[in-house]
């Protein structure tokens, strides 16, 4: 993650926080089972890349890339940039706030990183949108096995329910064993 070469992780994420006003400061909270977790850890910088309205079908896609998909971005076709921060971003996110980790708190399953912002750049072409909300996105995602819980109910009896989870693994299976490579 220090450089576009090392092959950065991406990951679509509905929420960061900020944690001090002054100096200003960000908490990032990644579920361990994404790769984004172990390069923030690895690599101790990160870009948080906020997404303008116009990219929502970008987060649809990217969201709907295996979790552990080597190569998010490359699989994708996204093209990342790189500055003098030395931390890819997206070229096409309305704001890119550059980070880097100051503290680790372990919390049971998961790691809070406090990174302390290095810059926050507004992308002067996406200046009159609006960020894209994950409310925005989320009603795409629900859209899978959204039914009614009648016939949800109907399916789970029948067999039908398993026979739709199974072929929707089969469709989209899971990573290969060795990722790390």
């Amino acid at each position: 993650m220090n450089s576009i070469e090392a092959l950065p992780n991406s990951v679509g994420s509905a929420s960061f926080a900020q944690f001090t006003v002054s100096p200003p400061r960000v908490i990032v909270n990644p579920n361990r089972s994404y790769p984004i977790e172990s390069a923030i850890q690895n690599a101790g910088r990160f870009a948080i890349n906020v997404l303008p309205a116009s990219e929502r079908n970008l987060m649809i896609r990217l969201m709907g890339v295996r979790r552990r998909q080597p190569g998010k971005a490359k699989v994708l076709g996204i093209q990342l940039s790189e500055d003098a921060h030395k931390i890819p971003y997206l070229s096409q996110a309305l704001r890119v706030v550059f980070c880097e980790v100051e503290r680790t708190v372990e919390s049971g399953d998961r790691r809070l990183y406090v990174a302390r912002v290095l810059e926050s750049r507004l992308n002067p072409k996406f200046t009159s949108e609006l960020p894209l909300l994950f409310p925005e996105v989320s009603d795409r995602l629900s859209l899978t096995f959204a039914f009614p819980k009648p016939a949800r109910k109907l399916l789970q009896r029948s067999g039908v329910w398993d026979f739709l989870k199974k072929s929707r693994q089969k469709l989209r299976p899971p990573p290969p064993a060795n990722i790390a490579l």
